[in-house]
């Protein structure tokens, strides 16, 4: 239409100009239940300046966001460095006052030497008693009847956990099938694209969860 501006012509010097796969990471909050709560973009890595500055956005310190009991974060330890150096971890504010950083089992047993990690953010501290839930032991079907008998009277329950720490791989796996389109998006159809089948997500877990509860 005459009222439109005039199309820029295409550099056909500039490659991969609309291409998304300059983004090196999008971080995703994930709730246990799996449902994404907020995501963002990093242009070059996941560092710990940036996970700090993606928690201060999700969750805000205005009070009116409720800022999580438990949270875990591959870097918890070191993420937990970073907010403490300009005062965001202890003090009225801080992070430490209502949430507790853990670092899940695989990531955590390769942090085994770092004394803050063992301390704060194994994820199986059988201590924390919001952590784990007690329930009955299951045994083995393929032991014979004497040693199922014996192992039944030493282990009468075990200890679970009580939450799933793994849902931000599970939404990693689901988005996997669009990751070949999304590479070839342009930026502000990306952003779209992305809300969408985030909201999408979040909307069958949520009537999956309502199911069930029916």
């Amino acid at each position: 239409m005459e009222w439109e501006p005039a199309p820029v012509p295409w550099d056909l010097t500039i490659e991969h100009f609309w291409q998304v796969q300059h983004i090196k990471v999008i971080k995703i909050a994930v709730t246990a239940c799996g449902i994404p709560l907020s995501h963002n973009k990093f242009p070059f890595a996941e560092g710990e300046n940036n996970i700090a500055d993606f928690m201060n956005c999700t969750w805000s310190h205005d009070g009116e966001a409720k800022w999580p009991t438990f949270l875990a974060i591959d870097k918890g330890c070191k993420v937990m460095t970073t907010l403490n150096a300009p005062g965001e971890l202890h003090g009225d504010n801080g992070w430490m006052q209502t949430t507790n950083i853990k670092v899940d089992t695989w990531h955590y047993n390769g942090h085994s030497i770092d004394a803050l990690c063992m301390t704060w953010c194994n994820l199986n501290d059988k201590t924390d008693l919001n952590l784990v839930w007690v329930a009955p032991a299951v045994q083995p079907p393929h032991l014979p009847n004497a040693s199922l008998a014996r192992q039944a009277d030493r282990n009468a329950v075990q200890l679970q956990h009580a939450f799933n720490f793994e849902a931000a791989e599970h939404l990693n796996a689901y988005l996997k099938g669009f990751s070949a389109v999304m590479m070839k998006m342009r930026l502000a159809n990306h952003d779209l694209f992305l809300s969408i089948i985030l909201r999408e997500r979040a909307q069958a877990l949520i009537e999956t969860n309502n199911d069930n509860v029916l």
